[in-house]
């Protein structure tokens, strides 16, 4: 009998190939998973990042006094601890701020955008893309409209960049990638002990058989095991 053929090889084939499927399913279903979680937490933390800019702006804008420096101190210390790039609009669909991370040349010139014309409307926006030739690489964008007495007055953009969001992601998944295939190479040593274990007793019982067959009738079998196969031994 070939190895190939053997109860053995057979178990302990079957036994990996159920494991390495429902691995390559469980990864593949906690890949798409945290990607639309970790996605989903990021628009929630940029719509809450745009929120309070937009309330301390109307705060400001109903005192009289728009504290300028203290908007862009804030819109600073978000962008260094998220790495999101932050500009404002006025009603005028035109920059008027932007965050650091963005070309001063851009204040004062007008976007045409169907984002910002929905901003300016009232709306919260949350786009994936290029906004007007603004940056050169696919960002998260969310559009925050700056409300003052029910009037819009202008709009904030947070922006995100997606590479740097699926970077993370895979960093992420790498790491459970890793965890996963230590488990799967644990899983197969087990599984090759476990059905060598298994399979012992029904080959010692083989060999026996055929030294019957031959006419020994003296050949006895030493099996302790409790279940069917010692039953049967």
């Amino acid at each position: 009998m070939s190895k190939k053929s053997s109860l053995f090889f057979k178990q302990t084939a079957v036994y990996i190939l159920i494991f390495i499927t429902a691995f390559t399913i469980m990864t593949a279903s906690v890949y798409y998973f945290c990607t639309d979680y970790y996605f989903d937490q990021k628009q929630t933390q940029l719509k809450d990042n745009a929120r309070s800019i937009a309330r301390q702006y109307a705060k400001s804008f109903s005192s009289g006094i728009i504290d300028i420096n203290g908007i862009m101190d804030k819109i600073e210390i978000i962008e260094d601890y998220t790495g999101t790039s932050i500009f404002f609009i006025n009603s005028f669909g035109k920059v008027s701020a932007v965050s650091s991370s963005i070309d001063p040349e851009w204040v004062g010139q007008s976007i045409t955008n169907e984002t910002i014309r929905s901003v300016l409307d009232g709306n919260i926006v949350t786009v994936r893309g290029k906004i007007g030739g603004m940056f050169s690489e696919n960002m998260m964008t969310v559009g925050y409209p700056i409300t003052f007495n029910g009037i819009t007055s202008g709009g904030i953009f947070l922006c995100s960049p997606v590479p740097e969001i699926q970077r993370t992601i895979l960093a992420t998944f790498e790491i459970m990638f890793l965890s996963g295939a230590l488990g799967l190479l644990l899983a197969v040593v087990m599984i090759y002990f476990f059905s060598k274990k298994m399979t012992r007793p029904l080959l010692e019982m083989n060999k026996a058989a055929q030294i019957i067959a031959d006419g020994n009738l003296d050949r006895r079998l030493d099996i302790t095991s409790n279940d069917e196969i010692g039953q049967l031994g």
